[in-house]
Parts: structure tokens; sequence; C-alpha cells
């Protein structure tokens, strides 16, 4: 992929926190690469349009790097916003390919990946395209309460990801088990196994060996927990609540940082549910800093 010309396709704003803290590094990861990285973003024009300002100062930490693209359109009632999606994502990407050279797609999720589908099997455009699955994006949909189980919107969906993984040149999925799910469901062939590749994580091995603490010196010992992310339902905030709570009674001595975009949503769950504070902080700070904080 050495000197090659990628487009990378967002999933919604370049505010989102997951874009910016995971997105952006990875393409200057590309760019170390030798790879000439475009970013396409869609952006929801609103009444208060201040948040094109937060877009501004996030496009500006890999201004020299990166060649921004962005979709500006409004949400109305009479087209759906997937449709919208769609159209204006098949029509800029098509531009951006013919006018950068793009050899590449990295469409990050179902959606961006069906306009990649579109655009290789309808408009016959000679790219690459990988599908950088992020979960089981209709099932989260269903979840939300946002589709219904059985509708066609629902149908639709699972037909265009059946066809968005078999004609992907490249498959990204966030762990093994996944991988796993989409052999077992029939998602993929065996035989295309070759193309699926797992992000690797940091999870910490089972058999390593952790320093006990002697019973009498419990109460002395200070440990941290902490949640970074925000108080989206699938998250499943109320566990790590009924958790902080049921520390509370625990032999330890145990504090919190909740690093978040949703401050008021977490100060609200505490007080609901009667937990101290004393011992709890909650942040917002910079995805980018998120790591930084860890260390600290």
């Amino acid at each position: 992929m050495n000197n090659s010309n990628l487009l990378f396709i967002a999933d919604g704003s370049i505010v989102n926190p997951i874009l910016h803290s995971q997105g952006l590094p990875l393409l200057d990861y590309y760019i170390n690469k030798g790879i000439n990285c475009n970013l396409l973003s869609f952006e929801i024009t609103h009444k208060n349009n201040s948040i094109f300002e937060s877009v501004r100062k996030i496009k500006g930490r890999y201004s020299k790097k990166i060649k921004y693209h962005e979709i500006r359109y409004t949400t109305s009632k009479i087209a759906p916003n997937w449709i919208k999606f769609f159209y204006y994502g098949v029509i800029t990407s098509r531009k951006i390919i013919q006018l950068e050279n793009i050899q590449v797609i990295h469409a990050r999720s179902l959606m961006p990946s069906v306009i990649a589908l579109i655009l290789k099997k309808v408009f016959f455009c000679k790219v690459k395209f990988i599908y950088d699955n992020r979960g089981v994006f209709i099932e989260e949909e269903i979840y939300k309460g946002h589709w219904k189980k059985d509708s066609f919107k629902v149908a639709l969906f699972k037909k265009l990801e059946r066809l968005v993984l078999k004609h992907s040149d490249a498959v990204v999925v966030v762990s093994n088990k996944f991988r796993d799910y989409l052999f077992s469901n029939e998602f993929i062939s065996l035989k295309d196994k070759a193309k699926i590749f797992v992000i690797p994580n940091r999870t910490i091995n089972p058999n390593i060996e952790v320093e006990t603490v002697p019973i009498e010196n419990k109460r002395s010992t200070i440990i941290t927990g902490v949640y970074s992310g925000s108080s989206a339902k699938w998250q499943n905030v109320n566990g790590i609540i009924e958790f902080i709570k049921a520390s509370e009674s625990s032999d330890y001595e145990i504090g919190f940082n909740i690093l978040t975009y949703d401050p008021e949503v977490f100060n609200n769950l505490i007080k609901r549910n009667e937990i101290s504070s004393s011992n709890i902080s909650i942040e917002i700070i910079e995805p980018n800093e998120v790591s930084v904080k860890l260390r600290n």
C-alpha cells in the first residue's frame, strides 16, 4: 500500500471522540507508512453552528498531513438521514476518487462500507476497500430502539451487510470472538478467512501473577478504578454504578476516575444511587489525553 492514495470514510462527524481518538491516529500511522490520506466526514448542520469551531480545531491537529473533505447536510422528516448519508456520500466520494486518484477506501463501520460497495459494484470504481467493522451495528440500532427487529430496514441492512462482507477486500474486526461469530453465522466463508484481521489489544494475561495484599493492610491500600467512555446504553453504565456502590463496603479504600464527555449523566446517577462522591472524580478530557491520564 506504500505510495497509495487512501480515502477514509467516517461514519459521522469528526467531533465524535472515538473518531478523533482512533481514526485520526490511524491515518497518522498510514501517513508514516508512505500513504497519502484523505478523510471524508459527515457534519449535520444545526441552527447553532458552534460545532464547526470544534471541527476546525480537531482538523488542525493533522492539517499538514491529512486532506479533509466534509459533507454538510440538514436533517428532515421528508427523507431519512440514512438515505441522505448514502446519496451525498456516494456522489462526494466518487469525486474524491477521481480528483485524488484514490486506490483504497477505508470505510469505518457499516454505513460507509455500503458507500464503498456502491462505488465498486454500481459505478465500477477501480478501488479496493477495507470494511472496518466496529461491532454489530444493526443489533445496536435495534437495542437502542431506533430500528424495529422485523422491519424492512433491518432486513435491507442485513442484506447489505452480507454483500459488504462478501465484496470487501479486507475486514477488520475488534476481537477473535467476533471473527468466529462471522464464520459461525456464515457471513464470511472459510475460504475468505485470510481477509479478516483482528485488532490487537492490551488485555492483561490472566496467567500473570498479581501481588496480594495482607488482610491487615487492606484499608491502607488505595485502589483506583478508571472508566473511560460515554453513558451510552450499551456500555452497561448501570452495572458500573452498581459496582461503584458495592465498593463502598469493601475492605479496600477504592476511588474512581470517570473520564467522559457526559459528566452530567454520571453526576445524576451517583446522586440518584446515594453514592458518596468523596472518592469519585469526573473529568472531561480530550480523547488524545486519555492514555496520558491513565499513566499518571
